[in-house]
Formats: structure tokens, sequence, C-alpha cells
């Protein structure tokens, strides 16, 4: 007999239940929490991830098009000229609302959206560099060349027909940003449906913190 099983005896039926519920308990929450790291492991290890090279940043809409990379029937090549373009925005908005309206396909940028731009990136470009390989804020988001954005794609993504929803990592923010696509059936093509959470605030470039 064991030493659990001798005080369980001592203890009578009432502490009995007391005990052996709690070591239930305890059971169930070690279980628990061992399949909730495996779920999270295997949400990590089902994510997709694609990468979008530029050698030079389109200037305009025309440059766009014209890049090897640039295909509307590719959802992670305009999610990733989605950031070319805002980018653009910040310095030039004329070009930039120009790229944006070419991958809003049907309908141009909306003109809240264009409010919201005006109000979160222009002057600070910082902010869409961010999205590009190897910029944080030590470096003052400085990307390492050539210009790499990566391009996440959940397991749900793609849970309505015609929609999916992509994140790209920021180097200033502990979770990637949400572009939602949106295809249009008869072309194949696909074109920016939502851009709003990559004009959320991340953090700012080190020369610019005073705390840093």
């Amino acid at each position: 007999m064991s030493i659990l099983d001798t005080l369980l005896q001592k203890l009578g039926s009432t502490a009995q239940n007391a005990v052996t519920t709690g070591i239930n308990k305890v059971s169930s929450g070690i279980s628990t929490g061992i399949d909730s790291l495996v779920s999270g492991a295997k949400r990590k290890a089902s994510i997709r991830k694609k990468s979008v090279t530029f050698r030079t940043l389109p200037q305009n809409v025309e440059e766009m098009k014209a890049m090897p990379a640039y295909d509307p029937k590719n959802e992670f090549a305009v999610a990733a000229f989605t950031v070319a373009a805002l980018l653009r925005y910040t310095n030039a908005p004329g070009d930039g609302r120009e790229m944006l309206d070419e991958l809003n396909g049907p309908e141009n940028v909306a003109i809240i959206d264009l409010q919201r731009m005006d109000e979160k990136i222009v002057g600070n470009e910082y902010m869409l560099r961010s999205y590009f390989k190897g910029a944080s804020t030590s470096n003052d988001y400085a990307p390492t060349l050539p210009y790499t954005v990566e391009i996440w794609e959940y397991p749900n993504a793609r849970e309505i027909d015609n929609y999916v929803y992509l994140y790209i990592p920021s180097g200033g923010a502990d979770n990637p940003r949400q572009v939602q696509l949106r295809r249009k059936p008869s072309t194949g093509e696909w074109f920016i449906w939502s851009f709003q959470g990559l004009l959320m605030d991340i953090r700012i470039p080190a020369s610019a913190d005073k705390w840093s």
C-alpha cells in the first residue's frame, strides 16, 4: 500500500473525495496545458510563408506594372506591391495613389482610406519601411537589400470564397499586420479589399526615441 493510500484511509471518505478531486483537477490542468501548447505549435507550423523581392522600388504605376514580380493573379505579389505603393504615397501621394488605384482593381481607393493615409503615414515613411525584411527600430527601419516583403497565410485565410486574409510582419510590431484581398473570378486577378491594418502604429525609430 502506498503512502497516499494510507493517508486517504485515515482521512475518511469526504476528505478522500476532496483529495481525489484535487488530483484530477491538477492532472486535467496539465493535460489542457499540454494540449494548448501542441495546438499552438501546430498552428505555427501550418503558416504558409511567401516572400516577394524588389531590386528597386516602383516610383509610379508604369514602373510597377513593368516589374517582373508584378502579377495581379498572384495574391502574395499584390500584397507586397500594396506595401510598395503605400511607401511611395508617404513621399509622393499622387504617384502612390495611382499605384493603389491600379491595385484596387474595379474601384478606386476610398476617400476615407486616403484620409487615413494622410493622417497616419504621410511624413512617416518608416512605418512602411518596417514591412521590409531587416528593418527594425535599432537601425531606423533601414531594410536589407534587395527589398523583401514576407507574407504569411494562416490556415483559415480562405474561408470565404474569393477573399483571402494575409499578414505581413513589421519590424516595429509584435504581431503581423493584416491585408485583405478580393479575387475577380472572371479574370482570376486579386485586388486590394482592405489595407487598413498596414496603417496601424508601430514603435518609433530609435533615433526618435528619447528613452532608447
